[in-house]
């Protein structure tokens, strides 16, 4: 890391002197044109924390930073060194960031990311405030700070953070994962159904977040919402019983539509004794099954009854 700061600083160094007109900015002039440039990397790092880049990627990322040094790749390096949980480059980077431009948010931002993963709450938050001052507009240190808040047992103004996280920034799923969640158990369903669906649109399989439209629409009165969740979760673990007795609930009762349900409880019936199957498993199962078919066969004689005697058309006097 040394050499990568020894070669950070030739650049600066060939910069000044390759680019006579910045050294004409006064310092107010070139602390906007920092925060500009900040506003327009927003943009490059937008959802910073949803990137699906692996962590064996870390060192060589930061290689890259040795030949060339740019803003995104040094962002994008300690994010992917923090999921290797090597926190002394995360650190390292985080140096050259707060160094490279000064008036940016993303040094403080990893070293409160830092901080947190050590529990050093107090530093973390400071860090947090720090990198919120440079960009107040950014989601995703919004985002941070109500992890921190959370961890500190503040959890009315971690609420207040993680919302005004959403609001800068759409694509944090995980901040939509939360709000959704608190306002699921707080029962505001209205306020909680397009959090989850917010995060369904950025992590489509994420079952905290399918469990949370299901229960919604069922609060809601919504019941093609819950159907929709339940049976991707079922798609997601066919080994867990519980999403095909629930889909057979719906049929059953919301959607009035007992022959679907019969299907449910059915195809339930047949995953069990071919064993696949292995958690949430109904006792009750077969006996909704024997209940049902009486029910739609009884239904069926009536209507055969009815349409027996009923009159042919034409047939009246």
């Amino acid at each position: 890391m040394k050499k990568l700061i020894l070669f950070i600083g030739l650049v600066a160094l060939t910069n000044c002197s390759t680019a006579p007109v910045e050294k004409k900015l006064s310092s107010d002039a070139l602390d906007e044109q920092l925060k500009q440039k900040a506003k327009s990397m927003n943009v490059s790092v937008h959802g910073v924390l949803e990137t699906e880049l692996k962590s064996s990627q870390c060192q060589p990322a930061v290689g890259k930073l040795k030949a060339k040094w740019n803003w995104v790749e040094a962002v994008n390096a300690a994010n992917l060194c923090f999921k290797a949980h090597d926190l002394e480059t995360v650190e390292n980077l985080a140096s050259e960031l707060a160094v490279h431009d000064t008036s940016t948010p993303w040094g403080p931002y990893f070293f409160a990311r830092v901080a947190l993963e050590r529990n050093q709450l107090d530093r973390a938050l400071w860090m947090a405030e720090l990198s919120l001052r440079r960009a107040p507009d950014f989601g995703v240190t919004h985002y941070l700070k109500g992890q921190i808040l959370w961890a500190r047992k503040e959890f009315k103004e971690a609420t207040l953070s993680f919302e005004k996280s959403v609001t800068y920034d759409t694509g944090i799923g995980p901040a939509h994962l939360i709000l959704g969640q608190l306002y699921l158990r707080d029962q505001d369903y209205d306020k909680a159904a397009p959090q989850f669906e917010s995060a369904l649109k950025l992590l489509p399989d994420n079952t905290v977040a399918l469990n949370g439209q299901a229960e919604v629409g069922l609060h809601l009165n919504v019941p093609e919402k819950s159907l929709a969740a339940f049976v991707r979760l079922s798609e997601i673990d066919s080994t867990d019983g519980q999403y095909l007795s629930r889909i057979g609930a719906l049929y059953e009762g919301a959607l009035n539509n007992p022959e679907r349900a019969l299907n449910a409880y059915q195809r339930l019936h047949d995953l069990i004794k071919a064993g696949k199957i292995k958690k949430n498993i109904d006792p009750d199962n077969d006996s909704k099954i024997k209940e049902l078919q009486a029910g739609l066969n009884k239904a069926r004689s009536i209507a055969s009854d009815d349409s027996k005697t009923a009159p042919s058309k034409g047939g009246g006097h």
